[in-house]
């Protein structure tokens, strides 16, 4: 069965998200022309935007760009603001959950398999314990009520998060949502990657990535 993949990422101090999907196979794909791109001018480790210097990441910027424009993966980057250096409860608990559902919604509707999510386990908000997958939780929530029109049950299973609904058409989503780490999974660092170069360079970026202020 085909595994439909999601990777959440969330940079640049706190103020972006990204978020990055497709089918296993593209994001495979997406990820093995990056890394090869990368490691042709240098760069060995994992795709960390933070991490890579200014040099290689300027080199690799027309070579991502393509990879990503010939590919089916979808972009959407979302600029939010912070409460006196914070990120509150209401932008990352409410707020980015609704968006990013709205946005899955569509992409996700008449779709049946499983849906794999990946968060980047740094989603910090002040004094609320387990943030990131609290996070998830809602954004499954979201999505499932969305795409059903009532809120389904999500269930902890190990360290994942599971929810499943039924879609018309005796249409099962499987969803499995998972705080990463970004060395683990491949769609979060294509996340972090679209993220920066939509962030620091726009006017390359802007026609293929959806940006969106929150």
């Amino acid at each position: 069965m085909a595994i439909f993949q999601i990777g959440i990422d969330t940079s640049h101090n706190k103020e972006y998200i990204g978020l990055v999907y497709a089918y296993s196979s593209e994001i495979d794909s997406v990820y093995a022309q990056a890394e090869a791109l990368f490691r042709r001018n240098g760069w060995h480790d994992p795709l960390h935007w933070r991490e890579i210097p200014n040099k290689i990441k300027d080199c690799c910027t027309n070579g991502f760009y393509n990879a990503v424009n010939k590919s089916r993966l979808g972009v959407y980057v979302f600029h939010h603001t912070k409460l006196q250096g914070e990120v509150s409860r209401e932008t990352y608990l409410r707020m980015i959950p609704n968006e990013l559902s709205r946005r899955l919604e569509r992409t996700l509707q008449g779709k049946h398999g499983r849906v794999k999510i990946d968060a980047d386990n740094d989603f910090y908000v002040k004094n609320v314990p387990n943030a990131t997958q609290l996070f998830l939780e809602r954004l499954l929530q979201q999505t499932g009520s969305r795409l059903i029109g009532t809120q389904p049950a999500v269930r902890k299973v190990g360290n994942e998060l599971r929810m499943t609904i039924k879609q018309a058409g005796e249409k099962y989503l499987e969803f499995e949502g998972t705080e990463a780490n970004r060395d683990e999974s491949k769609a979060i660092q294509l996340a972090d990657l679209c993220l920066g170069y939509r962030v620091k360079k726009p006017a390359v970026f802007k026609q293929r990535f959806y940006y969106s202020e929150v």
